[in-house]
């Protein structure tokens, strides 16, 4: 019925027997032509539609392109509640999951959701390794499978955006308890179509456009549809923002951002004409309509042409070490919300980070948004497209950090050199035990009337990391660091100390190498990682060359609370003689050629404090790296004979 929510009856099998059905919604002049369009998009081939029929003549192509998508594995449930927060129904779920099989989830530009076997020895209901278990089409893709059928189809988004997978608890809705939640969405699909039909109740139109949708996973061979989002007043615009999920008290919810274009025009330059909204939804919205202010919240940030990243959630007080598995008393709480936003036109972006603080409140209509960083009066380019990481310092400030860049369009955004940057953040608004309104540089304001509300608006109150010219480990000194402010061979902890807890700085930034003849601005696209003190991310330098999305790749390891190299070197491995002679730590490595992805780290049996670090790029090649840490790792501490 158009509401978004899935009611008894509204779920329908995608195939021939119900062309009646599906006919109004696939925009077919007849039943003949609703199963055209259904089988067609099932895989046949259909004469007088486009060839779906390999060179070699004997198969045909049944799964459709995947682009931005990327495979999201999932077996036993993965959250770890019980262990991080002592959550026993966690336990109990987990324990009843833990067999179920592996699954691959992944959104295609076929207009659906796909769900394939992994199993090596093939699945619980007799599908083998590789085969297709079921497939999802949201409702608001069904008019835009017309396209697919034309001969004279040029390339179209459908199902584009990675899938979010979580765990969420039901309990106190009379259901039973967790549920694995797979939240997918669209992505640069769903430009906007109106259809006028008779849908079942007389002739009336209707707007399909790009949403975001939820189904529990929990049997994975027997999926339940739980809902979909969007609105009508087009203010969601592209639903390219990966969501994440926060709980407050009881509650569970949904934290996207609003995407390009507000008018639904599927150009793909990557700008709005509309102001930047964060939204928040109720993740467990199964039997009520999407009402403002009830089951969706929205959150205007009043900034014209913007359009929202990736938002980050954050439990400030989780601080595992200091607690023991089923006897936590961490809160369970998200506290904050980051999410950056792009604002501004061609050749000319800027960006924002803004904060969402919670406040302990279930109710979202209490939460209040401040804006953490303006980029606006920067020398260097700052629109914001990816989320940002945070972690504490052991004085329990909290740190947020971000890169700066976008790469949507062939043109504007390969061509441009202005200078993109890496930045750090000390969250001014948090104390080490609850939000303030602000820092005024001496004492915390209790009142937001006395604050600025602008944040952060330059880099005079930020280090320039760029300030050292090296940070050499070993030789007669040991660590020493060599800087323009602090001078040369300043002791390693005199330095941080100067930098991180100064009362004239907030933060630091590392500036990326501008761009030249050819070649464009090196810029982030990808979300940061924090481990072990250090912040892992990659860069991205694209050609310039109209015909080509090539470019290289590189990936940075920054010491958190300075943005200059480590003391020890972490993604190479000096020799002894070259410690012995001073070994000057490189902070950045080459990955080659390809767009690299955000950085994935395992920890596993490696020696000492090593980690792996595993980098796939757009050639397919995936990059390994041996990464060196001082990192602690999880192990029995004590034992009782029984």
């Amino acid at each position: 019925d158009n509401d978004g929510v899935v009611d008894s009856g509204e779920f329908i099998s995608f195939e021939e027997a119900n062309k009646s059905t599906l006919k109004p919604y696939l925009r077919a002049t007849d039943d003949t032509e609703s199963a055209n369009i259904i089988n067609f998009t099932r895989g046949s081939n259909i004469s007088g539609y486009r060839n779906r029929t390999y060179t070699d003549g004997t198969n045909q192509y049944k799964l459709g392109d995947i682009v931005y998508s990327t495979p999201t594995v999932v077996t036993s449930p993965a959250e770890n509640y019980s262990l991080l927060y002592g959550d026993k129904t966690y336990q109990t779920f987990f324990n009843s999951n833990k067999s179920r099989d592996t699954i691959v989830y992944i959104g295609a530009n076929d207009g659906m959701l796909h769900a394939f076997c992994a199993e090596d020895d093939g699945c619980d209901n007799g599908a083998a390794k590789g085969e297709e278990l079921w497939n999802y089409i949201p409702y608001n893709v069904l008019p835009h499978l017309k396209w697919l059928t034309d001969t004279n189809y040029s390339h179209v988004y459908y199902v584009d955006l990675r899938a979010k997978v979580t765990d969420i608890n039901f309990s106190n809705m009379g259901t039973n308890g967790w549920k694995t939640v797979l939240i997918g969405a669209m992505r640069l699909g769903g430009g906007q179509i109106s259809v006028t039909a008779d849908f079942g109740s007389g002739s009336q139109t209707r707007n399909f456009q790009s949403s975001y949708f939820a189904i529990d996973i929990t049997d994975p061979h027997n999926p339940v549809l739980l809902w979909e989002f969007t609105l009508s007043d087009a203010s969601l615009g592209f639903t390219a923002s990966y969501p994440t999920i926060a709980k407050v008290g009881n509650k569970w919810f949904v934290i996207i951002g609003s995407g390009f274009k507000s008018e639904y025009v599927p150009d793909y330059t990557g700008a709005s004409t509309q102001t930047g909204k964060i939204f928040v939804l109720d993740a467990r919205n199964t039997t009520g309509t999407w009402t403002l202010n009830s089951t969706y919240w929205k959150f205007d940030t009043s900034v014209s042409n913007g359009f929202m990243g990736d938002p980050l959630a954050v439990d400030i007080d989780f601080t595992p070490n200091n607690t023991v598995a089923g006897s936590s008393t961490l809160t369970f709480n998200t506290e904050v919300i980051y999410t950056g936003m792009t604002y501004g036109s061609t050749g000319a972006w800027k960006g924002k980070l803004f904060r969402l603080v919670l406040n302990g409140d279930e109710n979202p209509t209490n939460w209040n948004i401040y804006t953490l960083f303006d980029g606006n009066s920067f020398a260097t380019a700052t629109p914001i497209t990816t989320s940002p990481a945070a972690t504490k310092d052991e004085l329990d400030n909290l740190w947020v950090y971000f890169g700066t860049g976008r790469f949507y369009n062939n043109t504007d955004d390969k061509s441009t050199t202005t200078q993109h940057t890496f930045i750090g953040i000390r969250d001014s608004y948090w104390n080490g035990s609850q939000w303030k309104p602000c820092w005024n540089g001496s004492s915390w304001e209790t009142s937001q009337a006395n604050c600025t509300t602008t944040g952060i608006t330059s880099t005079s109150s930020l280090y320039n990391s760029g300030d050292v010219s090296s940070v050499v480990e070993g030789g007669s000194s040991g660590t020493v660091v060599n800087s323009g402010t602090y001078g040369s061979n300043v002791s390693w902890n005199d330095f941080v100390n100067s930098v991180s807890t100064s009362s004239s700085l907030r933060g630091w930034y590392n500036n990326l190498s501008a761009g030249t003849t050819g070649v464009g601005a090196e810029r982030i696209v990808t979300k940061p990682t924090a481990i072990g003190g250090n912040i892992l991310f990659t860069t991205f330098i694209p050609m310039v060359d109209l015909c080509s999305y090539g470019g290289t790749s590189n990936l940075y390891s920054l010491y958190y609370k300075t943005g200059t190299a480590y003391k020890e070197s972490t993604l190479e491995t000096p020799t002894e003689a070259e410690l012995q002679a001073g070994y000057s730590v490189a902070k950045s490595i080459s990955l080659g050629y390809g767009m690299a992805s955000s950085p994935a780290v395992h920890i596993g049996q490696q020696d000492g404090g090593t980690a792996t670090v595993f980098v796939q790029d757009s050639t397919g090649r995936i990059n390994r790296i041996d990464y060196q840490l001082e990192l602690p790792k999880s192990g029995v501490i004590s034992w009782k004979e029984l």
